[in-house]
């Protein structure tokens, strides 16, 4: 289990001093991570970037969730994919969700999204993004995972 910290020394997150728009950190040392205020903005499936590259849709409601002052901001239903030259493996688990993959466009697609959350966010390069990576199922490649069905 992770410290929690706020900044002013509190060590326990269940701590009613510790207030919700308070900066806190999570962990210690180099790696710790500091985040804004206790907001977190769960993730949510959109579905809209074709071939797996975040379209204007997917800009139009981060930039809505940047401005609402989240101190973490995660995106949803991100699939790995690890068969890059497979067109007709272009969507691993649904279509049109994001993708990170060795390709430019994918890499550079999430990049250019974090970025531009950051830029939105009152907090800038302080805002922190997470990723949630997809579970892509029978479509996993063998050599990635086993091949599973959740149904």
């Amino acid at each position: 289990m992770s410290t929690v910290t706020s900044e002013t020394g509190i060590n326990n997150p269940k701590d009613p001093a510790l207030k919700v728009n308070q900066p806190w950190t999570i962990g210690t040392g180099e790696a710790a991570l500091k985040v804004p205020n206790r907001w977190y903005a769960q993730p949510m499936e959109t579905n809209d970037s074709p071939r797996g590259i975040p379209s204007q849709y997917t800009y139009d409601i981060f930039e809505r969730v940047a401005h609402a002052g989240f101190g973490i901001i995660e995106l949803a239903d991100t699939a790995i994919q690890t068969f890059v030259d497979e067109p007709e493996r272009a969507h691993l688990a649904r279509y049109h969700q994001i993708i990170l993959s060795e390709r430019p466009e994918h890499f550079d697609g999430i990049k250019k999204l974090i970025d531009f959350i950051r830029k939105e966010s009152p907090f800038g390069d302080e805002q922190l993004v997470g990723v949630q990576l997809d579970v892509v199922g029978p479509q996993s490649n063998p050599m990635f995972s086993d091949v599973f069905r959740t149904y």
